[in-house]
């Protein structure tokens, strides 16, 4: 799911709250504007969610309902979205969202998809042209670019050992917590697009701290559906870190 998606189920778990006369007629026409998702920040093993939204915060004082009281109804009615594993509500009124990992996996499907318009938008034209290595080496762009590289090289191996991208199936097997991490940042990307430098870098070290095989390990050990799965997300990665980087003017090279 991607922020527009989970923004579109937020708006249809406030529109279900008010029939259910949970929260006030004032909430039906939805939710405030503004970037309303945000990856949530890494915590500790076994207890990680993926999204976290500080919209009850901001849609409360409108509604004349506590923080709390919003988010808890909030948390309730989005939580039967069957998109969604589950929806914690923080303290402070934060509501911290886990999706199901198919729901979390799409995002590979619809890079895929476009991958010559995700996080580009309209008016693009011509890729930049830049050499490799042109950039010094303390550069976080060029650290981006490196990564890219890696991926890049991923992808070449595992289709070289016999891996294919299968639609949709195994995105389920994509749960250690830097591939969620990373497909989170998948869809965020485009609501960054705007200003993508801290995206992109942020992006580039996700993708490098993902290091699970893409292929078989031993010699001759048949290539399972996991493979074909991190296949996708790999080639995802490299498509969304190439667009960003072309969004700062920076190639995109695939050997380093």
């Amino acid at each position: 799911m991607t922020p527009v998606e989970l923004g579109d189920a937020l708006a249809d778990a406030a529109a279900r709250a008010v029939r259910e006369g949970a929260l006030p007629m004032a909430a039906r026409t939805g939710p405030p504007p503004g970037t309303r998702f945000r990856p949530t920040e890494q915590r500790s093993p076994g207890s990680i969610s993926d999204w976290v939204t500080p919209v009850a915060l901001r849609w409360a004082p409108a509604l004349g309902v506590q923080p709390r009281d919003v988010a808890r109804e909030l948390a309730r009615s989005l939580g039967l979205d069957p998109r969604v594993e589950a929806v914690e509500v923080a303290p402070s009124g934060l509501l911290l969202i886990t999706l199901t990992a198919l729901a979390r996996g799409a995002v590979v499907d619809a890079v895929l998809a476009a991958p010559d318009a995700w996080a580009l938008g309209p008016g693009w034209r011509e890729p930049p042209t830049e050499p490799a290595g042109a950039r010094p080496p303390d550069d976080p762009v060029r650290q981006a670019q490196v990564a890219h590289a890696r991926l890049c090289r991923l992808v070449r191996n595992a289709e070289a050992l016999g891996v294919q991208v299968r639609g949709s199936r195994g995105r389920e097997d994509l749960v250690e917590v830097s591939e969620r991490r990373l497909l989170v940042a998948l869809a965020d990307l485009p609501q960054r697009a705007a200003a993508p430098g801290d995206a992109v870098t942020d992006l580039a070290g996700l993708a490098d701290d993902w290091r699970a095989p893409v292929h078989p390990q031993v010699v001759g050990a048949p290539v399972e559906r996991v493979h074909g799965a991190r296949l996708g997300l790999a080639t995802a990665a490299r498509v969304v870190l190439r667009n960003g980087l072309w969004r700062l003017g920076a190639s995109a090279p695939e050997r380093m």
